[in-house]
């Protein structure tokens, strides 16, 4: 798979510095999200195995020493096996942290959520991770609107993946 970043490396290197700030305090547990676009427009939606069947974006935390590419495309590959001959990182579209009230790994206050908007060259093959993912499903935007809205998360939550939804593919 041949991956092309369209991020600036600007932007990367804020992002990075800030991940290591928060591995190193241990407030906030870095996580990248994938908005992934397969070329006839439709979007990657994966049904979590753990958090109570939850439907979102594909993510995973990042580990310390890994940059926000790094931990964005391990989690993509280890949770879907995604099959695409060229993936492109087209956009940082958001950033936001949410008090998460079980702190896991050792991370005090919640996560840290990076998402960004990832194109696929061609339709790819998936094949989940059944540990972490149950199901997954490509919506069209209107679909991907409606589940977001009524998968049953904070209202804070929602609206942080439609905002980072919006901005993951338009002009």
């Amino acid at each position: 798979m041949q991956l092309e970043v369209k991020v600036s490396s600007e932007v990367l290197a804020r992002i990075n510095a800030r991940i290591a700030k928060e591995h190193e305090t241990k407030l906030w547990r870095p996580t990248a999200v994938a908005i992934v676009q397969c070329p006839q427009g439709e979007v990657l939606f994966a049904k979590s195995a753990q958090s109570h069947g939850r439907w979102g974006f594909p993510q995973g935390g990042i580990e310390q020493g890994e940059t926000v590419i790094e931990g964005l495309m391990r989690e993509l590959v280890e949770e879907t096996a995604l099959d695409t001959p060229v993936v492109t990182i087209n956009r940082f579209c958001y950033f936001n942290r949410l008090h998460v009230p079980e702190h896991r790994d050792g991370f005090a206050l919640g996560k840290s959520y990076y998402y960004f908007g990832v194109r696929c060259s061609a339709f790819p093959d998936v094949n989940l991770q059944t540990e972490e993912l149950s199901a997954y499903t490509w919506l069209a935007r209107p679909q991907a609107d409606n589940l977001i809205c009524s998968r049953g998360s904070s209202e804070e939550k929602s609206r942080s993946m439609l905002f980072a939804l919006q901005k993951a593919f338009s002009a």
